[in-house]
């Protein structure tokens, strides 16, 4: 029989009122409110990754809401910044989730030195209210008020993460020192809209060569299909090069990176290791996972010369977990470019119980080594080979377009072999053999793409 902890024991003894009322015992009702949170802590104790930081039954408060409780005992390795990377979803919650009304904008808040607010959209959903007719906001939009209001440090929170009714939008242009107005637009009602993970592809001509290019920005669930397409559609116009965007991929399933990993490995990796999954030291063992042709159906024909992958500063999780199981296979051939990433190694699993049905923890259960054992990427994240940052106070380009900075920078080392030549300060020994290039960008006070679960999803 299960012992709880004592100061369940004393709840009980000191507050009998509670859970008696007129002679009536109520303590069933008290080990039902405890119960779901008994199931985690005891799933924990096995399953969990770092068993050995919980918390003694004794020292927690079992009456908190399960993601309270788990944020309460869960290891300080579990979480970076503001994430924890174990998290539970309510079914019923997921589901609302996907059916709250947006307006389709993902964006930055900024400020400038003056103290002038903005938000600057990094992107918007198709057939979202934002690409409305009369509306029509776009990739590089400032928005520099709302219902004729000044913007505050607040507003994407208050009236674009979640609108719950129609606002009129002020659009302006930087002048690098503060805002001019451009437009006002119509009043926008947001309404439920349909997310692309495959949000941008197209093959770019340099030269004489071709490079397919896909910004990618979540690992769904059943993406496998649609990215073979995409992939089969480069093989047939013979590209040289391959270039993916995962600046603003913040992770998802981990079978969608084992099926893109397959479809863009070298032919020498197939059947060989994709990446070991190492559990704790309770359960001694390791799970691995291959280069799965089975997985990738109709592998398509891509002999490119280089793989280039763009990252940003919440490229993260599943991202980080295909970068790193490819680069024992490809070496100098995979090239970095962007920002230094996140810095998730670990992988989150299901756990139900039917008697709670309302709550799927996901629990981080291993760590996510490549080929060569390699998954120490917590603290620094995965270095660039080229280094430059995101300008948010310029022009951000269109995706796929050479104008576009970061897609700028590949072009010239696919045309050259070499990345834009910039004067730097000394670099630090760790990165003596790398460049970097920094922009200058305005302060960020909010970015939605991390305010996105960080997760590697299995």
């Amino acid at each position: 029989m299960r012992k709880f902890p004592i100061s369940i024991a004393i709840s009980l003894i000191t507050l009998p009122g509670l859970f008696v009322s007129c002679g009536e015992d109520r303590s069933g009702e008290y080990y039902a409110l405890i119960a779901p949170k008994t199931w985690i802590y005891d799933t924990m104790q096995v399953n969990y990754l770092f068993y050995e930081d919980l918390p003694a039954e004794e020292n927690i408060n079992f009456f908190l809401k399960p993601q309270e409780f788990l944020s309460a005992i869960a290891s300080p390795r579990d979480r970076k910044g503001n994430v924890l990377f174990s998290h539970i979803d309510s079914i019923n919650a997921a589901r609302s989730a996907e059916e709250k009304p947006s307006f389709g904008i993902e964006g930055i808040t900024t400020r400038t030195a003056n103290g002038s607010y903005a938000i600057r959209i990094l992107y918007t959903q198709p057939n979202s209210p934002a690409t409305d007719p009369g509306i029509e906001l776009k990739r590089g939009d400032w928005i520099i008020g709302i219902d004729n209001q000044r913007i505050s440090s607040n507003d994407y929170t208050t009236y674009i993460k979640e609108p719950t009714e129609p606002h009129s939008f002020i659009i302006g242009s930087y002048n690098g020192n503060d805002f001019d107005t451009l437009r006002t637009t119509e009043n926008i009602i947001p309404r439920i809209v349909e997310s692309h993970n495959l949000f941008h592809s197209t093959v770019v001509s340099t030269g004489n060569k071709k490079a397919g290019y896909l910004l990618y920005n979540e690992f769904g669930e059943n993406d496998g299909e649609e990215l073979q397409t995409t992939l089969a559609n480069w093989s047939s116009q013979n590209i040289n090069d391959i270039i993916l965007d995962l600046r603003y991929n913040t992770g998802g399933y981990l079978e969608t990176a084992q099926i893109l990993g397959t479809l863009i490995a070298p032919q020498e990796a197939i059947g060989q290791t994709f990446l070991d999954l190492i559990f704790n030291d309770k359960l001694n063992r390791k799970e691995t996972l291959l280069f799965d042709a089975a997985l990738a159906g109709n592998r398509p024909d891509l002999p490119y010369e280089h793989l280039y992958i763009i990252t940003g500063e919440n490229t993260a999780s599943a991202s980080e977990a295909l970068i790193n199981s490819l680069k024992p296979y490809l070496g100098e051939l995979l090239v970095q470019v962007g920002s230094t990433t996140f810095g998730k190694n670990v992988a989150q699993e299901k756990f139900t119980n039917p008697q709670y049905p309302e709550v799927e923890l996901w629990l981080t259960t291993c760590y996510l080594a490549n080929a060569d054992g390699y998954y120490d990427y917590y603290t620094t994240g995965l270095l660039p080979d080229y280094e430059q940052t995101e300008d948010y106070s310029g022009d951000l380009g269109e995706f796929g377009s050479p104008e576009e900075p970061l897609l700028q920078t590949i072009i010239t080392h696919i045309e050259t072999g070499n990345f834009p030549a910039i004067d730097t300060p000394e670099l630090p020994e760790y990165l003596s053999e790398k460049t970097r290039h920094f922009s200058q960008k305005l302060p960020v006070i909010y970015n939605s793409i991390a305010e996105k679960p960080h997760t590697t999803k299995r």
